[in-house]
């Protein structure tokens, strides 16, 4: 599914960006590749020929230097793709003529093990087309040097998959003694393997839980910081309402105190009215007295 998925992205850019042609072709070749491998690996031997062809198909230069950075190792790549998968289906002898063409390449392009675009399996091809040749000597002899660039390369993968090979390879011969020392040094480079992969699988669960706990921290400083916002949030809106009832009393008590002081001026005068009419009164009376 994912591979499809390349190569339809990869499908898309090319349409899109055609000055990219030479660039994008190679990294479509090895999505190619990808598609013979698993179908190889389904035993659809028909798919996995018509990509391995695809994955070394001619693909236009604009220069000599594209042509041997990117179209020759491609096609290089692809004739050994090709090969490989002529070998599972038995057709033996159409492997040859690409495999010459492909060991051509890699002698004029001084191509090694691996490069940016995977592994070149050049010396383990010829190794299976001279063991199909029943041809053990020349098979002997490829395997070992696969196995030994492997090695130099520090390819784990390779080296285990070429251990086991030769181990089979001396055991089928009934060479006891090669077959069981490969053997013991494919089940060591496994077991470190699997070693390192469980010490690998340690430090990741260690680092998973150290940002869990990291995530952990930083989303109780959040919480607290949340917390801290809304209860001054509350301490603001108290405060505020508050000074809005002080204002309120404030203002309340200024009318009180005016209503007050116009009723004791109300007072004063009703008083004073009061008086003057009983002074009147008096005045009146006493008038009344003397007249009679």
């Amino acid at each position: 599914y994912y591979l499809r998925k390349s190569l339809a992205v990869h499908r898309s850019l090319l349409a899109a960006h055609p000055s990219r042609y030479d660039r994008l072709t190679s990294s479509l070749a090895f999505t190619y590749r990808g598609m013979a491998q698993a179908y190889r690996q389904l035993h659809d031997y028909p798919a996995a020929l018509r990509y391995a062809r695809l994955s070394g198909a001619n693909s236009p230069a604009d220069t000599l230097r594209d042509m041997a950075s990117f179209v020759l190792p491609t096609r290089a790549y692809g004739l050994v793709a090709e090969s490989a998968v002529l070998l599972d289906i038995g057709r033996v002898a159409e492997a040859r003529p690409l495999l010459v063409r492909a060991q051509h390449l890699a002698d004029s392009l001084k191509m090694g093990l691996t490069s940016s675009d995977g592994s070149f399996e050049l010396d383990a091809t010829w190794a299976r087309y001279y063991v199909a040749r029943n041809e053990p000597v020349r098979a002997e002899t490829d395997w070992l040097t696969a196995y030994r660039k492997a090695r130099e390369a520090k390819l784990v993968p390779l080296r285990l998959s070429y251990l086991r090979a030769l181990a089979d390879f001396y055991a089928q011969r009934g060479q006891t003694e090669p077959a069981g020392r490969y053997a013991r040094l494919g089940l060591a480079l496994s077991d470190s393997l699997s070693t390192q992969q469980g010490a690998f699988h340690v430090a990741g669960y260690e680092a998973e839980r150290a940002e869990q706990a990291q995530q952990q921290r930083i989303a109780a400083l959040r919480l607290a910081q949340v917390q801290d916002a809304a209860r001054a949030r509350r301490q603001r809106l108290l405060l505020g309402a508050t000074l809005a009832v002080l204002a309120l009393l404030a203002g309340l008590g200024v009318v009180l105190g005016r209503a007050n002081r116009q009723k004791q001026r109300a007072n004063a005068l009703l008083s004073q009215q009061k008086a003057e009419i009983q002074q009147q009164r008096d005045q009146t009376t006493q008038a009344l007295a003397e007249l009679h």
